[in-house]
């Protein structure tokens, strides 16, 4: 059913006949915290996202699918991920959608899913020895006056060294490195309603890096592509994702875990609050 959504998607987006002049950007972390509003600023997807007022809750079913708007010379094609059975395998570029408090704090949400991205990925590798995939952490609500982003990131990098470390591993990468498989990069944007001229600013600039390949720190590398003509990419995506519902010895967590994790992240973030507003003030 899923493939059968993909290619009926790669059709009505006009996609038919491109070969592999795309790119396939993912973004991940927990429900409800912010990822399709990302993904709506930064390419005009028009991902539906929550209702504030309304309360938090589960807008991203599974896998949802755009092309992004706000482009030049390449389609990127955008994947607003739910964050649990790691579909972003298909991608070359995975956003990280994390807050500033949760760094540090090893048992955040975010890395919780991160665990399973770094397990899924080695047990596919194993089948798929297709190219490096990039990172990028987008840092959330950022007080630089609090706390430099080169501090965050050697903080992230400490953590996700100690992740890969305690994961599960095939034994022929019983001795690799998190960055055999996985580059990183890192940046951050101010809080979207306590300083959104500053925010809507950052999110041009790094559009930029997305849509234009001379602007500094293009994400999309040709080290990351793929290389899947786009009218084969519903059966990649197909056999990648087979391989991971049929893996009984991965430990992925229930909706009911991550969801309770998500609420204490949530209210952690609510007892914060207060001391950030008055920081930025």
């Amino acid at each position: 059913k899923n493939s059968e959504t993909l290619d009926r998607f790669v059709g009505q987006t006009n996609m038919r006949g491109k070969g592999d002049n795309y790119n396939i950007l993912s973004v991940f972390g927990p429900q409800s915290s912010g990822k399709s509003t990302l993904l709506n600023r930064l390419f005009g997807a028009g991902f539906p996202t929550m209702d504030a007022s309304t309360g938090r809750y589960q807008v991203t079913l599974g896998v949802c699918m755009a092309k992004a708007n706000k482009t030049l010379d390449k389609d990127i094609l955008l994947m607003d991920l739910e964050g649990t059975d790691s579909k972003e395998r298909v991608s070359e570029v995975l956003l990280v959608n994390m807050w500033m408090q949760d760094i540090g704090r090893y048992n955040a949400a975010n890395l919780a899913l991160l665990r399973i991205v770094f397990e899924l990925n080695l047990q596919l590798f194993t089948k798929d020895k297709s190219s490096k995939t990039l990172l990028l952490f987008v840092i959330r609500d950022h007080i630089r006056e609090m706390t430099p982003l080169e501090a965050l990131r050697d903080q992230m990098i400490k953590d996700v060294e100690k992740l890969w470390g305690n994961i599960m591993k095939p034994t022929q990468f019983e001795d690799s490195k998190v960055t055999d498989f996985f580059d990183f990069e890192f940046t951050s944007l101010p809080h979207k309603l306590l300083q959104e001229d500053l925010f809507n600013k950052e999110i041009e600039l790094m559009r930029d890096r997305f849509v234009n390949p001379n602007a500094k720190g293009y994400v999309f590398n040709p080290k990351y592509k793929k290389s899947v003509p786009i009218d084969d990419f519903e059966m990649y995506a197909k056999d990648i994702w087979e391989v991971i519902y049929a893996n009984k010895d991965l430990d992925i967590p229930t909706q009911k875990e991550m969801l309770a994790m998500y609420r204490c992240d949530e209210i952690s973030s609510a007892l914060y609050r207060p001391f950030e507003e008055q920081i930025i003030e």
